[in-house]
């Protein structure tokens, strides 16, 4: 199965990436949102 130490580093990487990819769609939705107002 692997060493548990690799498993669990993949696991976080996972879920860091997960964390990003949230984070860039939430502000890409805020600027939209924004550029609709026109306001900053």
């Amino acid at each position: 199965m692997g060493e548990p130490g690799r498993t669990t580093e993949a696991v976080e990487a996972a879920g860091i990436c997960v964390m990003a990819e949230r984070l860039a769609i939430d502000i890409s939705v805020k600027v939209k949102s924004v550029r609709k107002d026109g306001r900053v």
